[in-house]
């Protein structure tokens, strides 16, 4: 008899220490959409940094891709960090394809940098546990890796058909989890966790299949969500269907809206584990004092440095130009130019080019008789050194009709050997920015018959109270050129959008000052995201020549990007001043990301 209490408290006793060490696991279910995982990475970190314990994340799509950086060590922080400095180098990234072969964007660029990021992290081996979802495209389940390469899965998670091109992983093809099952509350609960917090997108209100994306993103979101789909003790849902999916630059903004959103439902959470048994760990973050998170920057340069090699895909795109352009072209002094030019083309690059790049098309000044057809033939050696030749007769501002050059820039430096039937020219750059400060300056000598010095140096400054509409932007420049070229000063005011469209003065110094109220569109068919501008503007200087320069004016622009990356520009400008009145028109129509 006494044996036998012995053993039922042997096995009661098992049973609480399973049940207590089971009832401490909890998960955390990240859901997909890109840039909007921002959001849901910042609902994570909220959670994580007031004490919640975090014992695997099962994450699809945008969600596999942000934790798993989490989860090779790397803090909170430290990810935002990452994704910020991202935002700048986005055209080494991901590519627009054209015509599509695979999938309309080519994003090795993406998985190289992330790659170094990781280190070639195994599944197996991340803190917390860490599961990625992906479909196998063949027989259409959904899975969820535990083990293997994390990139390549991460990868795999994130590959929506037609937009991204599939992944192989051992003979097999496999595309976006989220295809088949977007919410994985069932493979949390298998892998051991009593207590699972899911983090996903608030609906977005009021939508109607009334164009072809909305119509899209219905179907998908009607034939892919499970019926019988398990539930979570608890949904944080946070509103993030207004970023666009490569809009690494709202990284930040997405966080923090993530943070609040937790915030809201920490105390609920807190009751839930609580009611689990489930105690809290200390506050704060546990990866903040990893060493992993010192070596992002050497990881994310060597990563950078492998996507500028990788060989592009064939790609051509068509070339719309309207306005002042960022070609050597513009009015000589007395005759300033109104509206600028038209052009149409066709640009070819990578593929069986190879490092070769090619265009060609026509253009025409809307008011001068000036027409001709154009071509340019570069090869780059890298991303940062080209040579080139351009023949181009009708937007060069002088007697040439040709140029060669061999150029090297990077972000902060640039050199430019050129030489056209007048003379040779060497040109040096150097820009520097922190925050809303920027610098440039340039040095320019062209040496022909004459010694033709050229020396400008620009400041500018924007500011713009957090969350505000309203904002300031000031500008300064000075030069000086010994020819009667002059400068380029700006097409929309003189300091504005292109400096290199209007050749006004030889000799300069000037300012330039804007006030203005901007709006937020975030979200225009599900593709683009607009910043509509209003502005008052104020240009004011000194010819060397004794001659002063003023104008001032009201502008509209219409600056936004496709995707969440693809930038583009439209606007008009009506100015009245010392050089009499102007309407100027500006456009930037890319088609494909360099």
């Amino acid at each position: 008899m006494l044996e036998m209490r012995r053993l039922l408290l042997v096995l009661l006793f098992s049973q609480i220490l399973v049940s207590s060490t089971f009832a401490q696991k909890v998960g955390v279910t990240m859901a997909g959409g890109v840039a909007r995982g921002f959001a849901y990475l910042g609902a994570l970190q909220e959670l994580v940094m007031r004490g919640m314990p975090l014992d695997l994340i099962v994450g699809t799509s945008a969600g596999a891709m942000v934790s798993g950086l989490y989860a090779s060590g790397y803090s909170f922080d430290t990810v935002a960090d990452i994704f910020s400095e991202l935002q700048h180098h986005q055209n080494d990234l991901a590519r627009v394809t054209f015509p599509p072969t695979k999938g309309l964007l080519d994003i090795r660029g993406l998985e190289t940098v992330y790659r170094a990021l990781v280190n070639n992290q195994q599944l197996e081996n991340t803190s917390p546990q860490l599961a990625i979802m992906v479909t196998k495209l063949e027989v259409a389940p959904s899975i969820a890796l535990t083990s293997g390469d994390l990139t390549t899965a991460m990868r795999a998670s994130i590959s929506l058909p037609i937009v991204f091109p599939a992944v192989e992983i051992d003979g097999h093809y496999y595309a976006d989890g989220g295809l088949k099952n977007p919410i994985p509350v069932d493979v949390a609960r298998n892998l051991g966790s009593s207590v699972v917090i899911s983090i996903r997108g608030l609906g977005e209100p009021n939508v109607k299949p009334d164009n072809l994306i909305s119509s899209l993103g219905l179907t998908v979101a009607a034939v892919t969500l499970p019926v019988d789909q398990a539930q979570p003790d608890l949904t944080v849902r946070v509103k993030a269907y207004d970023a666009q999916y490569f809009d690494f630059g709202s990284a930040r903004e997405l966080i923090k809206r993530g943070r609040e959103t937790a915030s809201e439902n920490w105390l609920e959470i807190a009751k839930i584990l609580e009611q689990k048994n489930i105690k809290l760990n200390p506050v704060g973050d546990p990866h903040s004092k990893n060493p992993v998170n010192q070596l992002w920057r050497s990881r994310l340069e060597q990563g950078l440095n492998l996507a500028r090699v990788i060989p592009a895909e064939l790609t051509m795109a068509p070339q719309i130009e309207l306005g002042p352009s960022a070609f050597d072209w513009g009015t000589r002094v007395g005759a300033p130019s109104a509206w600028g030019s038209l052009g149409l083309g066709l640009e070819a690059t990578g593929g069986i080019l190879g490092n070769f790049g090619i265009a060609g098309g026509y253009v025409k000044l809307l008011n001068a008789p000036e027409s001709s057809g154009y071509a340019r033939l570069e090869y780059r050696f890298s991303s940062d050194l080209r040579v080139y030749g351009t023949f181009d007769p009708a937007r060069r501002p002088t007697n040439t009709s040709w140029e060669l050059g061999i150029e090297f820039r990077d972000s902060d430096f640039g050199i430019r050997l050129s030489l056209d039937s007048q003379a040779i020219g060497l040109t040096g750059t150097a820009r520097a920015e922190f925050q809303d400060f920027r610098f440039s300056s340039s040095l320019e000598f062209r040496f022909g018959e004459n010694l033709n010095p050229r020396i400008e140096s620009q400041i500018a400054f924007k500011w713009q109270i957090l969350g505000s509409p309203w904002f300031t932007r000031a500008r300064a420049l000075i030069g000086y050129s010994s020819n009667t070229q002059g400068f380029a000063l700006g097409s929309s005011s003189l300091l504005r959008a292109y400096p290199e469209a209007y050749l006004t003065r030889p000799s300069v110094l000037i300012a330039n000052l804007e006030f203005g109220y901007r709006f937020q569109i975030p979200n225009v068919l599900g593709i683009a995201s607009l910043e509509p501008e209003i502005r008052i503007f104020t240009d004011f200087g000194w010819d060397f020549n004794s001659s002063y320069l003023f104008d001032a004016g009201i502008g509209i622009n219409l600056p936004g990007r496709w995707f969440g990356f693809l930038p583009f520009n439209l606007g008009m400008d009506l100015a009245f001043g010392s050089l009499g009145a102007r309407v100027t028109v500006f456009t930037v129509l890319p088609t494909v990301w360099k």
